[in-house]
């Protein structure tokens, strides 16, 4: 599907990213910089079903993908 963006990033461009929600204590799939009607926030408790959402999501909008949590840190 195409390679992940690690942080950090140029965060102005439109894109879609991984993030870990601390009020929710989930991870958050959103698309940033774009309104779209498939661009729909998603939460996830498991790291690698937020991964495959991230992937996802990024092909229907032809978006960049970019996980912005610990484990996309390390590389």
């Amino acid at each position: 599907m195409g390679n992940v963006i690690t942080f950090p990033i140029h965060r102005r461009r439109p894109h879609v990213a991984l993030v870990w929600d601390w009020a929710w204590d989930q991870y958050r799939v959103e698309a940033v910089g774009i309104i779209a009607p498939a661009a729909v926030i998603e939460w996830h408790a498991d790291y690698d079903v937020a991964l495959a959402a991230l992937l996802g999501m990024a092909d229907r909008l032809a978006l960049p993908p970019i996980d912005c949590t610990k484990n996309g840190r390390v590389a």
